[in-house]
């Protein structure tokens, strides 16, 4: 997390427990996500693609990042939320920028999962 986000109070799993109403939970560290791979493959395409827009962080997908900047109320990011949640019929709708920022943060927490599997750490802290 950001030095900016821990500033600005931010609780991922505040965004998680709000977006419950939405009939999504927060992953528990414990928890595996499970997507089918072909849209693993288009979710990374999304944050490739986002990536190589305007200095974009990897792991973020273009949804989650107009609905950052509608947070932020930038008008473009605004303007971007709008039409996603107006455009069910493309497989959007409502809440979707919001649904965008929660699935990141669940996709980041099972990477912290795998990448602090105690077989690996022990397996690099042996190394050093």
């Amino acid at each position: 997390m950001s030095e900016a986000a821990r500033a600005n109070g931010f609780n991922g799993d505040a965004l998680c427990t709000l977006h419950g109403a939405g009939g999504r939970r927060c992953l528990d560290l414990a928890e595996e996500v499970t997507t089918p791979w072909w849209l693993r493959t288009l979710i990374a395409f999304d944050a490739l693609l986002q990536v190589m827009w305007r200095y974009g962080q990897p792991g973020v997908t273009m949804s989650s990042r107009i609905g950052t900047a509608a947070a932020h109320g930038h008008a473009w990011g605004l303007a971007g939320s709008w039409l996603l949640d107006k455009t069910p019929w493309l497989g959007f709708g409502p809440g979707h920028c919001r649904d965008a920022i929660c699935n990141d943060i669940l996709r980041a927490r099972a990477a912290i999962v795998e990448l602090t599997d105690p077989v690996v750490v022990k397996y690099y802290a042996d190394k050093s």
